[in-house]
């Protein structure tokens, strides 16, 4: 199965696109790259998030693991939307 057919979300329920901006478990804005996408046997998928939106480019982006659990859209105390 691939991440393309795995319907993942951030914490606040938004689709998780490539690309896309998002704040991490750490409050920081970070960009999240699917192109290493694995998919664990539970149904969760763990994907790379990099501060350098550069990094998307390559093939092997250099960043964090993260999963939807542990992302959002929105700051979970402002509301601001990253970007």
């Amino acid at each position: 199965m691939s991440h393309n057919e795995i319907p993942i979300r951030t914490a606040d329920g938004h689709p998780i696109t490539n690309g896309m901006a998002v704040w991490t478990n750490d409050l920081e804005i970070a960009y999240v790259a699917l192109a290493t996408a694995q998919p664990e046997s539970n149904g969760d998928l763990w994907f790379v998030v990099v501060n350098d939106p550069d990094e998307l480019a390559k093939t092997n982006p250099r960043g964090h693991l993260m999963n939807g659990e542990r992302c959002a859209v929105r700051h979970p105390f402002t509301g601001q939307i990253a970007s």
